[in-house]
C-alpha cells in the first residue's frame, strides 16, 4: 500500500514538474500576445484594461496621474451639465435660475475652483437634479455621476491626486483605436481597446488577422437604456446584436472569443425597483426583455437570461467564455485574466497558434501526448468567479 501511495506521490510531482516546463516553454516561445477589446460605449472596455494595469503594469506616473486628475474635475463639470440638461428637458428644471445661469457658465474643460464648490454641492440636492439622476438611462448618463460629485471637495483639493478607485471610475468615450502594452508573467500582451462608433469599424477590423483573443464588453445595466446611436433600440439588445454579427466573422473562427457581461453591481440596484419585462422603447413600443420572467431582484435570474439569449442568438461550434463581473472589482478581473492565460494555453496545446506567434521550430516536437494531459490537469483548477461556456 504504501508503495502504491509513494508511487502515486512521485507520478504527481512528475506531472507538476511537466505542467511547469510547458508553461515555461510556452513563456520562452511566444512572442507576444494580441487582444482585441469590442464593445459599446461605456461598458468597461477600458476599465479593464486600466484594472490590467493597476494589477500588473508599472505603477501611474505623476504626468498620467495629473492627467486623471483633469479628467475626473471634467467627469464631474460634465455630469453635472447633462443632468441639468435632462432635468430641463423633462420639465423637472431646478429651483434656482440663478444656478442655471451659473452651470451654463461652467466649463467642462476647466478644473472645479473652490468658489464652484458650493454650486456644485447645491445643484446636486436640488429635486430635479436627483430626479434626472433616477431617470439618467434616458440620457446615458454614467452612474459616476454620483461617485464623483459626492466626493467635490476631496477632488478639488489642491493636493488631489486619482487614487486607483477613482482612476477605474473615470468615464472617457474612446474616440480611436488605442494600445495598451504590457508584461505579464513573462509574457508581452498587447490590448487593441477599439471605439464603439459604428463608422470607426474599418480601423479595427484588420486586427482579426493578427489577435489571438476578442473581448466583447457589454454592460449589463444598459436593460434599461436607449441607444444613443439608434433611439430606436435598447442598448443591450444592439450589444447582443453586434456580438452576434462578430462571432459570425470568418477570421474569428478559431479565435477565443471572451464576453464579459459587466457592471452586475448597478444591475443588482436597478433590479430592486425595475422588472425588465417591463421595459418598454418609447418610440417604438418593443419591449425587447417582454419574455423575462424573473421580476425584480432576480440578479442571477436576468444574469442567465441574458447569456442563454446570447447562446440562443449564433452557431459558433468554438464556444465563447462568458463571465459576469464588476470590472472596477481587481479579484474579479484578476480571475478572468486567469482564464484568459488559460484558454490561450489550451490554443498552443491544440496547436493552433502556430500560424499566428512566433514560436521556436520544435516546439511542435515536444507536444506528447504525455505533456498534454499533463498540462490539461493544471488548466483544471476551480474558479470562485462563475464561467459558462
Amino acid at each position: 500500500m504504501g508503495n502504491v501511495l509513494f508511487g502515486g506521490k512521485r507520478a504527481r510531482a512528475h506531472s507538476r514538474a511537466i505542467e511547469e516546463g510547458m508553461k515555461d516553454e510556452f513563456q520562452a516561445t511566444v512572442q507576444g500576445i494580441k487582444v482585441l477589446l469590442l464593445g459599446p460605449t461605456n461598458a468597461g472596455k477600458s476599465t479593464f484594461v486600466k484594472q490590467l494595469r493597476i494589477l500588473y503594469g508599472d505603477p501611474y506616473r505623476h504626468e498620467e496621474l495629473m492627467n486623471f486628475r483633469r479628467q475626473v474635475h471634467s467627469n464631474a463639470l460634465s455630469f453635472l451639465a447633462q443632468l441639468h440638461e435632462l432635468a430641463v428637458l423633462e420639465g423637472h428644471g431646478v429651483h434656482s435660475e440663478k444656478d442655471t445661469h451659473a452651470i451654463y457658465c461652467l466649463s467642462p474643460a476647466a478644473e472645479i475652483e473652490k468658489e464652484d464648490l458650493s454650486l456644485v454641492k447645491r445643484m446636486w440636492t436640488d429635486p430635479g437634479i436627483q430626479q434626472a439622476y433616477l431617470d439618467r438611462a434616458k440620457a446615458e448618463i454614467s452612474e459616476s455621476a454620483e461617485f464623483f460629485i459626492n466626493r467635490v471637495d476631496e477632488i478639488a483639493s489642491e493636493d488631489y491626486l486619482p487614487p486607483h478607485e477613482h482612476i477605474l471610475r473615470l468615464r472617457v468615450p474612446t474616440l480611436r483605436l488605442t494600445t495598451t502594452e504590457m508584461r505579464i508573467d513573462g509574457i508581452a500582451f498587447t490590448f487593441f481597446d477599439a471605439s464603439a462608433q459604428e463608422n470607426k469599424r474599418g480601423k479595427w477590423l484588420h486586427l482579426f488577422n493578427a489577435v489571438q483573443v476578442v473581448i466583447f464588453v457589454a454592460s449589463l445595466a444598459d436593460f434599461d437604456v436607449m441607444s444613443k446611436e439608434n433611439p430606436n433600440e435598447n442598448k443591450l439588445a444592439q450589444s447582443i446584436s453586434s456580438l452576434k454579427q462578430l462571432m459570425q466573422e470568418p477570421e474569428l473562427r478559431e479565435v477565443t472569443i471572451m464576453v464579459i457581461l459587466n457592471k452586475s453591481d448597478i444591475l443588482g440596484q436597478k433590479l430592486f425597483s425595475i422588472d425588465p419585462a417591463a421595459i418598454r422603447n418609447e418610440i417604438t413600443g418593443d419591449k425587447p426583455w417582454a419574455d423575462y420572467t424573473g421580476g425584480i431582484k432576480s440578479t442571477k435570474g436576468f444574469e442567465s437570461y441574458i447569456i442563454d439569449k446570447i447562446k440562443k442568438s449564433h452557431s459558433r461550434k468554438k464556444a465563447p467564455l462568458y463571465f459576469v463581473s464588476n470590472a472596477t472589482n481587481s479579484n474579479e478581473v484578476k480571475t478572468i485574466f486567469s482564464y484568459m492565460e488559460n484558454a490561450i494555453i489550451q490554443n498552443y496545446m491544440k496547436q493552433s497558434f502556430f500560424s499566428t506567434m512566433s514560436v521556436s521550430a520544435t516546439a511542435t516536437d515536444k507536444m506528447s501526448k504525455f505533456k498534454r494531459a499533463g498540462m490539461k490537469a493544471s488548466l483544471q483548477a476551480t474558479s470562485k468567479l462563475k464561467v459558462e461556456e
